[in-house]
């Protein structure tokens, strides 16, 4: 018996285990997507954000990017250079690792990723160029190692001893798989040769045990790579836009460019994790808009599935036991702040 098609639907294999249907685009390049079913939010959950620790007590003064390693949500203080966080369980007993900012053995110049790996807190230092080993039990430095060939922009673990960068050169693979001590061991087919504008590829990254992920700040796109670097997917954000207008070049005399931002440039994602199957991303207001979302993606296939609607901009998070934390002002003190999710999945 003749097995017949879905009707409305052409069934096709595209190349990097992506897929499509009637009318939608082949991912070629960086910045192709496949839209999302629907074109509006639907908002699931309305979440208030509550004090839990002053963080500015504490002696957290300048929190940058925010991870959980082990028990503690860790931030990179671009003040003191370290990496320094809590416990939100435990109560507000400060943790640190490491010593000042620097360029020597354990000194950090701009901490861009960190991650916990083998007992050790491993973090990439875009300014000085290194990967740093710390214990994460004591916080001593352990090792350092150069890094070369690539400008890492972010850090994530995806399996014993392999990980993966962003790199932010404007020529060669976007993304690296590295070892511990920085070595590339592996790149992603995606090269920035044809992107042509750099800023196009900034973003957040994520990951799982078998894959990384990557939301783009300005371009509204969403992908998912395997842990070897092939392509499961390239969707469109729920707030797809044209991005044609977005950016900005100037030429200098004498040589060198400056890339930029459009003074009405839109932007899409602040931040991005993984959890529990899911791909969580917090969405930026623009500035003008008066609500503040969280979007919730099927990190299988990238689909859209619902929004959390915030009192406030959030623009990093962790979420432990479905517990979502965040950094916030009240009055002229910065808080972490939390509110139940428990629930709120779709």
């Amino acid at each position: 018996m003749k097995k017949l098609k879905p009707p409305g639907y052409i069934l096709c294999t595209l190349l990097l285990f992506t897929y499509c249907t009637a009318g939608e685009p082949e991912i070629e390049t960086f910045t192709d997507r496949i839209p999302q079913q629907q074109d509006e939010r639907v908002i699931s959950k309305e979440i208030m954000l509550e004090p839990v620790v002053n963080l500015t007590q504490l002696g957290i003064f300048s929190p940058g990017r925010i991870n959980l390693i082990g028990d503690y949500i860790m931030w990179s203080d671009f003040r003191s250079g370290r990496l320094l966080g809590i416990n939100p369980v435990g109560g507000d007993q400060l943790f640190s690792i490491g010593s000042r900012q620097g360029s020597g053995p354990g000194e950090t110049g701009r901490i861009s990723g960190f991650v916990l790996y083998d007992d050790r807190v491993i973090a990439i230092d875009r300014q000085n160029m290194k990967i740093i080993h710390w214990d994460y039990w004591t916080g001593e430095f352990i090792t350092e190692f150069k890094i070369e060939g690539y400008h890492p922009q972010h850090l994530q673990f995806l399996s014993d001893n392999l990980f993966v960068v962003q790199s932010m050169r404007q020529h060669g693979a976007l993304f690296y798989l590295i070892d511990s001590t920085g070595k590339i061991v592996g790149s992603v087919a995606d090269s920035t040769n044809h992107i042509g504008h750099p800023m196009k590829t900034a973003g957040h990254m994520s990951s799982s045990d078998d894959a990384f992920y990557f939301a783009g700040f300005s371009e509204p796109i969403l992908r998912k790579y395997s842990s070897d670097g092939e392509l499961f997917f390239s969707r469109a954000t729920i707030d797809n836009y044209d991005t044609s207008e977005q950016y900005t070049e100037t030429a200098f005399e004498g040589g060198g460019r400056a890339f930029g931002f459009a003074d009405d440039a839109r932007y899409a994602a602040l931040y991005l994790k993984h959890y529990d199957g899911y791909l969580i991303a917090a969405n930026s207001n623009n500035g003008v808009r008066g609500d503040n979302f969280i979007d919730i993606y099927d990190g299988e296939n990238g689909d859209y599935m619902a929004s959390w609607l915030t009192d406030r901009q959030v623009t990093g998070f962790a979420i432990i036991d479905d517990v979502l934390y965040t950094k916030g002002l009240i009055d002229d003190d910065i808080y972490l702040l939390g509110a139940s999710v428990e629930g709120y999945f779709p």
